[in-house]
C-alpha cells in the first residue's frame, strides 16, 4: 500500500509537468494547422482583373516558392494595337492629337470588325513614320496577344476631296477630265483612301479646278494623252 501511494504521489508531482508539455503540443499542432490553412488559401490564385491566360509554366504537383511565375495573363480591356504611321502623316495626326480630335480606326478579324481609336503616339520615331498606339473600343474579345491585322485610320476632316475609281488615276497623281469629247489631264495630289460601306474602296484626290459636274474619265487608257478625242460608252 505504502508504494502504490508512492505511486500515485509521484504522478500527481508530475502532474503540472505532463500538462505544461502537451498544452505545449497543443499549440505546436494549433500552429501548424494555421500554417496549413494559410498554405491551403495561398495555394488558390485570384486574378483582380477578367482576362486571358496566356501562358502557364508550371503543373499540377509541382512546387513552387516565392517569386515563381505560376501563369501570365492579360486584361482585355486594357488591349493596345501598335500600327506604324508613315512620316508623310505624322504631322497632321500630331496636330489633330493636341486639339483633342478623335481619330477612329477600324480593323477586320475574319468577319468580325474592331473599333478602335488613336490613343497617343509613341515616343520614338525614324525616318520611316512613328507607331500608334490603339485603344479597343469593341470587339477586344476576338483579340489575341500577336496578332496581326490590317487596321484603317480615320484621318482627320478635310475639305475640297473628290472620291475616284483607282482605275482613273495614271501614276500617282494625273487623272484625265472629258471636255468636249477630248480628254484634258490634270495634276492632283492623292490624299488618301475612302472605304464607303455600300460601294467599293475609292482614292481621295485633290484639286481646285475641278469643278461639280466635271467628268473624270476612269476607264485607263494605255494611250492616253491631253487632247485624246473619247466617246463616251458608259458615264
Amino acid at each position: 500500500q505504502e508504494l502504490a501511494l508512492i505511486s500515485r504521489q509521484s504522478e500527481v508531482n508530475r502532474h503540472t509537468a505532463n500538462r505544461s508539455q502537451l498544452e505545449a503540443r497543443l499549440q505546436r499542432n494549433r500552429a501548424r494547422l494555421a500554417e496549413a490553412k494559410l498554405a491551403l488559401e495561398r495555394s488558390q490564385v485570384v486574378a483582380p482583373f477578367d482576362g486571358v491566360v496566356a501562358s502557364v509554366p508550371v503543373a499540377v504537383g509541382d512546387r513552387v516558392q516565392i517569386a515563381n511565375v505560376l501563369l501570365s495573363l492579360y486584361p482585355l480591356d486594357q488591349l493596345e494595337v501598335r500600327a506604324r504611321i508613315p512620316a508623310n502623316y505624322q504631322a497632321e495626326i500630331q496636330t489633330a492629337l493636341a486639339a483633342g480630335e478623335t481619330l477612329a480606326a477600324q480593323a477586320q478579324m475574319g468577319s468580325h470588325r474592331v473599333s478602335l481609336v488613336l490613343d497617343r503616339l509613341a515616343g520614338e520615331a525614324d525616318p520611316s513614320g512613328i507607331d500608334g498606339l490603339f485603344r479597343v473600343i469593341n470587339g477586344a474579345g476576338r483579340l489575341r496577344l500577336g496578332n496581326l491585322l490590317k487596321l484603317n485610320l480615320r484621318r482627320p476632316l478635310q475639305q475640297g476631296l473628290v472620291p475616284i475609281p483607282f482605275q482613273a488615276i495614271y501614276g500617282n497623281n494625273r487623272i484625265y477630265l472629258l471636255k468636249e469629247g477630248r480628254m484634258q489631264g490634270l495634276d492632283v495630289d492623292a490624299v488618301g483612301q475612302y472605304f464607303p460601306t455600300d460601294a467599293p474602296p475609292a482614292l481621295l484626290i485633290r484639286n481646285p479646278r475641278i469643278q461639280a459636274g466635271d467628268q473624270i474619265i476612269r476607264t485607263h487608257l494605255p494611250n492616253a494623252v491631253t487632247g485624246l478625242k473619247v466617246k463616251v460608252v458608259n458615264s
